[in-house]
């Protein structure tokens, strides 16, 4: 865990965005988020994610936060076997999409994986279809790299990673 306090990423209009550790205080909260119906096939269930990250100790995943308010899910890490840094899941529950705490959410994740792995490029997955998904990567620059099936991978070399998150 990072000992400095959390940073938060202010979008216009908006609370501040934090990431915060899930701890046995807030985790069922985490759990209980979920998206819109039609973006379900998209990822797992916080709870899914939760679980599985106990087995990958590289892995860190992280409550966002508008305030005071869980508004999502994060995940990041080490992926196996490739030893690649990935964001494995992003997501915002549906009440909150829509307001840039997915951006926000993004930029704050990318900011620790910055920290922890300074020039680390950084990769992302997504579906073909997922259409807002693409647009947020790309405008943080990331490009695609990769196309299995209707799975898109994409990286951000790791040069770009604090430059365009202080622009």
């Amino acid at each position: 865990m990072l000992s400095s306090p959390d940073r938060s990423f202010v979008m216009e209009r908006h609370e501040p965005i934090t990431l915060r550790p899930l701890t046995a205080d807030n985790w069922r909260q985490c759990a209980e988020l979920t998206v819109l119906d039609h973006q379900r096939s998209w990822l797992p269930s916080n709870l899914h994610s939760i679980a599985a990250a106990q087995f990958y100790p590289d892995n860190y995943f992280r409550a966002v936060y508008a305030g005071e308010r869980m508004v999502g899910f994060g995940m990041y890490g080490i992926e196996q076997p490739t030893g690649r840094v990935k964001v494995f899941r992003l997501m915002i529950d549906a009440t909150s999409q829509n307001r840039g705490h997915g951006t926000a959410a993004m930029q704050a994740i990318l900011q620790e994986i910055a920290k922890r792995w300074p020039s680390a490029a950084v990769y992302v997955s997504y579906q073909d279809d997922n259409t807002v998904a693409r647009k947020l990567y790309e405008r943080l620059g990331f490009r695609e790299v990769e196309r299995d099936g209707g799975k898109i991978t994409a990286k951000k070399s790791g040069t770009d990673s604090l430059r365009q998150i202080n622009d």
